[in-house]
């Protein structure tokens, strides 16, 4: 809608912010929107958007005005987005997709750290992370067993879902600057706390 917004008042919701790490959902942030890098260098600007089964996904390319979006009522939105940019990147219209689950990125496998068992909330939400007698490390939100863990080199790690046996997402864990210790892990985009 003409007006509605003054062009110059977007330009800050695109530029990145100092200091904003983008980890798992994007390749840096602005003031309210996200940067994606697409294939020949250039950003595109959106928001993603996970809960309870549903995905819904944005990307604007600034330079052209194209726009796409997609919203499902499934927990299968983040792939079926991520074949969806890569079709369209195929077909000439890239739109800067982003992998949530790491694909493509090379990263050394390495056993779970013990310390990072325990439960983490953030709100409602809690993550539990139990390590078998065999290393396996088990993801359970809400108490209900959600995913088997890959660990990598950097604290961060894959994600595959048990009931589908697909890969989901990336996370990682983080340490207290302080401390050193294992505080805090992040799944795709939210974090929760040790508790």
């Amino acid at each position: 809608m003409p007006g509605l917004l003054d062009a110059e008042a977007l330009v800050p919701m695109r530029r990145p912010v100092p200091g904003a790490d983008p980890f798992g959902l994007a390749d840096g942030w602005g003031l309210g929107l996200s940067r994606y890098r697409a294939g020949d260098g250039s950003w595109r600007a959106g928001h993603d958007g996970t809960s309870d089964g549903t995905s819904c996904h944005l990307r604007v390319d600034p330079a052209t005005g194209t726009a796409a979006a997609l919203t499902t009522n499934a927990n299968t939105g983040m792939a079926l987005w991520e074949e969806l940019t890569a079709e369209l990147a195929a077909d000439g219209l890239d739109l800067a997709g982003y992998s949530y689950s790491g694909a493509g990125r090379e990263r050394g496998e390495v056993p779970a750290p013990p310390e990072c068992e325990g439960t983490y909330e953030n709100g409602d939400t809690t993550y539990t992370i139990d390590l078998a007698a065999d290393g396996e490390a088990r993801l359970k939100v809400g108490g209900e067993p959600f995913a088997r863990l890959t660990f990598h080199d950097d604290l961060s790690f894959t994600m595959r879902e048990l009931a589908a046996n697909r890969l989901a997402y990336l996370g990682r864990f983080l340490r207290a600057p302080e401390t050193g210790r294992l505080e805090q892990i992040q799944v795709t985009g939210r974090r929760a706390q040790r508790v």
